[in-house]
């Protein structure tokens, strides 16, 4: 499944391609635009601001960039946090397993 919030890089003629190729095996899903509540990671930049990231005090642009791939780094290990988080948005979507 692909979600997307039919952006502008959503709708270019790659991406309408890539889905038509694969049409057969990718479920295309949209959310509309300026709909955080309905953004999966909206649910996931919430974790790393508010617990992950949140005493946190660094001094420049590329301290800020390691700690988010750093703090992402746990998505892999964790899927069942990962499921809650998709679940917890409002997009209407089958169940995850």
């Amino acid at each position: 499944m692909v979600i997307g919030d039919n952006g502008t890089n959503r709708r270019r003629k790659e991406m309408k391609a890539f889905l038509w190729e694969h049409r057969g095996r990718l479920e295309a899903r949209q959310f509309a635009p300026y709909a955080p509540g309905q953004d999966p990671v909206e649910q996931v930049w919430t974790v790393m601001k508010h617990q992950r990231l949140a005493n946190g005090c660094p001094t420049t642009g590329e301290k800020i960039r390691a700690g988010v791939r750093r703090e992402l780094g746990w998505m892999p290990a964790h899927p069942k946090l990962v499921a809650s988080l998709i679940r917890r948005s409002e997009l209407l979507l089958p169940p995850i397993r």
